[in-house]
């Protein structure tokens, strides 16, 4: 009578192979997402320096 093996090292490589490719997406979206919230940042500033040199700006006449 076979016994059954509850460790099967091709389920072990596939697990890992899941882990790292999870891993793998979550520091993509997490570097997207890094990426994005910079581009916001910016894109607030580069207003605020238009607001505030135009502000400073004499009116022409």
């Amino acid at each position: 009578m076979d016994r059954f093996s509850l460790f099967d090292p091709r389920y072990q490589l596939e697990a890992e192979d899941f882990a790292a490719a999870a891993s793998a997406a979550h520091a993509s979206r997490s570097l997207h997402h890094g990426i994005h919230q910079a581009l916001q940042a910016l894109d607030v500033l580069a207003e605020r320096l238009r607001q505030r040199d135009h502000a400073g700006r004499s009116p022409r006449h």
